[in-house]
């Protein structure tokens, strides 16, 4: 049972007043999003947007240093009463914070790390490295237990964007490689044991350039989507295929050439029976609904009505959310609700509403409605780049909720999920330079809300 449900700001944003529910195929285009109104504007916050109270001002504790496992379990960062940020709305940190891993391969914009809720525990999967080689490692973070972390593959190739998604008592988890002719997709399933089922298996051909790598569990098993392209400055597309829970691939790739033309990244969720696919295309932001064999259902429909997405992407179940440039300079992020087949439900809604920015979504279902973890940056308020969340009721204005912690404005999508008893799982990279050398250093926290 999600306790969160019963909380005051939970429920004043449910208060809130509904929009007009539009649909994304066809028909005149839907109004801008709403800006001013909602919670922030009915007193769902005690002080104003950002200048008084446990407000989310960013003066938060620094990160840790590269090579600390974990902080101290201190008032600041265990969502005590922190004076000029913290904690917001009695959402708190669930123990430490947690340093996974690192990397000094990935570029400053690509996804770093991924987070999934399997079998009573949250797991995280990332490439780690040095300049030449790297590895896929998996870490399980159990509700009570002991964490472990489990090499899915050998440091002797290159690898890049590791997905993660639950597979029976444990994961699958994927990612893209150069261990053959060019970079492909492979996987291999983990079970809450620690014991790995089988070798990887190769989910893609090896002559074409793959980024990107998803993954979303369905009923009937799970859907991998990447964006393919012959790296030769061709058009880019996304194709999709059935896996099992062993990580073995169920049926034939299938191509959406002809849907999704000019895909630069892309990002999977369950709907319905089926799932949701959304991708990035120049300054738009794209859906489809598909079947659970990954077939579409219907056209692609454009979820960024402003044409003006910055190039991110996330999606949950009945939700997608992404970045714009607000005058093609001012960063901001955005949401825009879904049906079970995959058609959208509503109109665009702001999550960062002005002076507030923020970057590199992601997003998860909580509590009814749904999270979403992003980089807010400095503002005139904030101080500092921060991870913070915010709640998205089923209508009406988001909330901001949380700060979790200071971070660096560059370092890819921030990424998020969630538990059946509503706790939450964010896990970032933090780009740090030492001259000319930059790192990634990986991060993860867990979270509560009454």
């Amino acid at each position: 049972m999600i306790r969160m449900a019963s909380s005051s700001w939970f429920s004043a944003a449910l208060l809130v007043g509904s929009v007009v529910a539009l649909s994304g195929c066809g028909g005149e285009p839907p109004p801008p999003p709403p800006r001013d109104v909602g919670p922030r504007d009915v007193g769902v916050r005690d002080a104003g947007p950002r200048d008084a109270g446990p407000g989310l001002d960013g003066d938060l504790p620094d990160a840790p240093a590269p090579g600390d496992a974990a902080l101290p379990d201190t008032p600041e960062r265990d969502g005590g009463p922190v004076p000029d940020g913290g904690m917001v709305a009695g959402c708190r940190l669930d123990g430490d914070l947690t340093e996974l891993g690192f990397d000094e391969l990935r570029p400053r914009a690509a996804r770093a790390v991924d987070v999934a809720y399997a079998d009573d525990a949250f797991w995280f999967t990332w490439p780690e490295g040095g300049p030449s080689v790297s590895r896929v490692r998996v870490h399980r973070w159990p509700a009570s237990g002991t964490p472990f972390t489990r090499d899915a593959t050998p440091d002797t190739v290159l690898h890049r964007d590791a997905a993660i998604a639950a597979a029976g008592a444990g994961v699958v988890v994927g990612w893209i490689d150069n261990g053959g002719a060019g970079f492909q997709a492979s996987g291999r399933a983990l079970r809450s044991l620690g014991t790995f089922v089988g070798d990887a298996s190769p989910w893609t051909a090896e002559f074409v350039t793959h980024d990107w790598l998803d993954l979303a569990t369905l009923a009937s098993g799970r859907l991998a989507s990447w964006v393919e392209s012959d790296g030769l400055g061709g058009p880019s597309y996304v194709a999709v295929r059935r896996i099992g829970d062993d990580a073995t691939p169920l049926a034939p790739m299938r191509s959406l050439m002809g849907t999704t033309t000019g895909a630069g990244r892309a990002a999977i969720a369950l709907a319905g029976t089926g799932a949701a696919l959304a991708w990035s295309d120049l300054s738009d932001v794209r859906l489809v609904g598909l079947d659970d064999t990954g077939a579409p259902i219907g056209g692609a429909q454009i979820v960024s009505t402003e044409h003006n997405a910055d190039g991110s992407v996330a999606i949950a179940t009945n939700l997608v959310a992404f970045g714009v440039r607000v005058g093609g300079a001012r960063p901001e992020v955005r949401v825009r609700a879904f049906d079970e087949m995959g058609i959208l439900s509503g109109v665009e809604r702001i999550v960062t509403t002005a002076p507030e920015v923020g970057i590199e979504p992601g997003v998860a279902e909580y509590g009814g409605g749904h999270l979403v973890a992003y980089r807010a940056l400095p503002d005139g308020t904030l101080t500092a780049p921060t991870v913070r969340l915010a709640f998205v009721p089923p209508t009406g204005a988001p909330v901001p909720v949380f700060d979790i912690l200071r971070t660096s404005q560059d370092g890819g999508p921030v990424r998020i999920a969630t538990a059946p008893d509503g706790r939450i799982a964010v896990a970032w990279a933090e780009l740090t330079v030492a001259g000319s050398a930059e790192r990634l250093i990986l991060r993860a926290a867990r979270i509560v809300c009454d």
